[in-house]
This record gives structure tokens, C-alpha cells and sequence, in this order.
């Protein structure tokens, strides 16, 4: 859909990119989330030859500086990645940039009881919002007995054409003030 708006735009149409800076809160998330979430996971192994303010800065439009910075790091006894004993499934998709497969393949020799399943042409919350209910087959069944049942997933494949996109939000939101 980002990508749509822009082609508009270079078109002559900029309702696409005008609508995504009037819900940017609604489509990206405030900085508040994202400053938390960041200083999380940095906390976990602080680089401290890195300017991460600086970093925050220019990734997230100055929300760094909102406060509560620098982070500092939680104990060193919880970030050594030791060998955990908590049955643990990973479920994502392999075209998720947020977490890559490569990254999340990495650490799963950590995870002693660690199961990692890969569903493909998925991103990062595809396996549980395009097949709620095969996600919930395959939760409810590792949980209760302990197996691992992807057999409810479907192949989907990509299709790169929004059924709606940022363009028509706009023209609905210009439609709505003219009323």
C-alpha cells in the first residue's frame, strides 16, 4: 500500500501519502511504543561504543530524546544467552524483516526444548492474522499434547495488490468531511 501511494504520487496523486501523514500514529505507532520497545531489547546487550540516542534519533523522528534515556542494561546474569529449559515454539514466516529467520535460527540452539517453525510466503504476524484458525490448531495442540500440527496451514500466495489501498482511505476520508 506504501509503495502504491508513492507511485500515485510520482502520477500527480498525493492523497495516498497525504493520508499516511494524517494516521501515521494509526499505521506506524507512536514513539512512545517504539522508544519502550527499543530500550528493551537494547537493554538486553547494551553496545556501549554505539551513540544510541543519536541512533533512536534519526530512526524514530527525535523520539529518544522524549526521556528516560540512556537505558541502562539489566543484570548481566539475565543476558547470557545460558541453555534454557522452557518447552518453547517459535512460529513465524520466512519474509519477516523484523526478525529474520536467520537471526531467530542463531539462538534457537540455546533453547534446549526449542521448536522453530518456518511457514513460507509469511511475515511477521501472517501465520496468526491471514489463518487465525490454524494458528489456534496448532496452539491449542502444543499445548495440550505437545506435538507440533501445522497441517491447518494453506500455501497463500503473495499477491503484492492491496484490496484497498492508501489512495482510497483518502478519498473516503475527503467523502466523510464533504458530508
Amino acid at each position: 500500500m506504501i509503495f502504491d501511494a508513492y507511485v500515485a504520487a510520482e502520477k500527480g496523486d498525493y492523497s495516498g501519502l497525504a493520508f499516511l501523514s494524517h494516521s501515521y500514529e494509526d499505521e506506524v505507532g507512536s514513539r512512545e511504543f517504539w522508544c519502550e520497545y527499543f530500550s528493551k531489547a537494547l537493554s538486553c546487550g547494551l553496545d556501549t561504543s554505539r551513540n544510541l540516542v543519536e541512533e533512536m534519533e534519526k530512526l524514530f523522528l527525535g523520539a529518544a530524546s522524549q526521556g528516560g534515556w540512556p537505558i541502562k542494561p539489566i543484570p548481566e546474569k539475565y543476558r547470557k544467552m545460558d541453555n534454557c529449559e522452557v518447552e518453547t515454539l517459535v512460529l513465524m514466516g520466512n519474509l519477516d524483516p523484523s526478525s529474520p529467520p536467520e537471526y531467530i535460527q542463531e539462538i534457537m540452539p540455546y533453547f534446549k526444548k526449542g521448536r522453530l517453525i518456518i511457514l513460507c510466503d509469511m511475515g511477521h504476524m501472517d501465520p496468526c492474522n491471514l489463518q487465525p484458525e490454524a494458528f489456534n490448531h496448532l496452539g491449542e495442540r502444543y499445548y495440550s499434547k505437545g506435538t507440533v500440527d501445522t497441517s491447518k496451514y494453506v500455501y497463500n500466495k503473495i499477491n503484492f495488490k492491496p484490496e484497498k489501498t492508501y489512495l482510497d482511505y483518502a478519498q473516503e476520508l475527503i467523502i466523510k468531511k464533504k458530508k
